[in-house]
């Protein structure tokens, strides 16, 4: 893996997806915990791009926007520019 910088442009990938969808729904982040069952802290260090998430994390954040897992995760494109790769 070509350093620390990768790690951190996936977790910000995820984040960022999680953020868009929370607030198009305009449910703050506790809303969006709550309806996931997870810790607010969680969604918030997600959003934040301090962690990616466990797989079950993403799969109960995902179930409660009503979206497929994937619509959270990086696609293809992505990863390769964020391993160097073309």
């Amino acid at each position: 893996m070509p350093g620390n910088a990768t790690p951190r442009l996936l977790r910000s990938a995820v984040g960022i997806r999680v953020r868009a969808h929370r607030r198009a729904r305009g449910w703050d982040q506790q809303t969006l915990a709550d309806r996931a069952e997870v810790a607010v802290s969680q969604i918030s260090r997600l959003e934040t791009g301090h962690t990616a998430g466990s797989v079950n994390t993403i799969l109960r954040i995902s179930w409660a926007l009503g979206l497929k897992p994937a619509e959270l995760l990086p696609d293809l494109t992505e990863l390769k520019i964020a391993f160097g790769q073309s």
